[in-house]
């Protein structure tokens, strides 16, 4: 433990002052490793595809960015020691200060201009639906035409995480039936239950009669139904006229959402 290391490094011939420098110094060394050891060996993880590496940007570098942030203060804390005797008997702590201040206004320089692009499609450009409607044509629109209007649950076909999953629902302030399913099991602890509702959705978009689908919809809350290109890939061979007792709400590009009473 964390503990008992403590211990140890204090049995060692070290005063209190070269303990917290040892410490320091292995935190730095500890943290830049951190960040080499996943350059070099590939940490799987259970999303897949190209999100295979969310795991090591989230933990492992979020964590070696904070052991490099506490090192860093120690780094200075030394570097300020060492130079208050040579600034104390030399130049005037305010010049000092004027010089760092000078030199910290280039950070500011450096973040201060707004950040543009060029390829807005879809106004308010301040929603950033223009870069969805360029990977998935009709996007935009539909999303903004259900935002308008009844709010209410809507169904997608499931995908990875920190992926486009019900990208329509989330985007125009519905509910999602089924968000991502791995953080749902994190959150709620709910397996069984968000499994009955991934086998719902797979039964919803693989069945052809439109009376099981609206019955299922109904009895789970479900307003709209989206048939969009992630749909397509997911199912294949969708044929819309199998949703032709549903209320066709919104279409869009490659987007058809569906209205229920549910």
């Amino acid at each position: 433990s964390a503990y008992q290391a403590w211990q140890e490094l204090s049995r060692l011939n070290l005063n209190r002052h070269n303990l917290w420098v040892v410490l320091f110094h292995a935190l730095g060394v500890g943290s830049i490793a951190f960040i080499i050891v996943p350059e070099i060996v590939f940490l799987n993880d259970s999303y897949g595809g190209e999100n295979e590496r969310m795991n090591t940007i989230f933990k492992i570098y979020s964590a070696s960015w904070f052991m490099l942030h506490a090192y860093s203060f120690f780094i200075v804390s030394r570097a300020w020691s060492e130079l208050r005797p040579a600034i104390r008997d030399g130049a005037p702590l305010w010049l000092v200060q004027v010089v760092v201040v000078i030199f910290g206004l280039g950070f500011f320089v450096q973040v201060i201009d707004l950040r543009k692009s060029n390829n807005h499609s879809i106004p308010p450009v301040n929603q950033g639906l223009s870069l969805v409607e360029q990977r998935f044509p009709g996007a935009g629109k539909a999303i903004q035409t259900l935002e308008r209007m009844q709010r209410g649950t809507v169904i997608e076909a499931q995908g990875n995480p920190y992926d486009y999953t019900t990208h329509v629902a989330t985007l125009s302030g519905n509910y999602a039936y089924l968000g991502w399913t791995n953080h749902i099991n994190l959150l709620y602890r709910a397996g069984g239950e968000v499994q009955r509702r991934e086998q719902l959705t797979d039964m919803i978009y693989r069945e052809t009669d439109c009376a099981q689908i609206a019955n299922a919809m109904s009895q789970e809350g479900i307003r709209y139904l989206v048939l969009g290109p992630l749909e397509k890939a997911r199912y294949g061979g969708i044929n819309p006229e199998s949703y032709g007792c549903l209320n066709k709400v919104v279409e869009s590009g490659e987007y058809i959402i569906f209205g229920s009473s549910g």
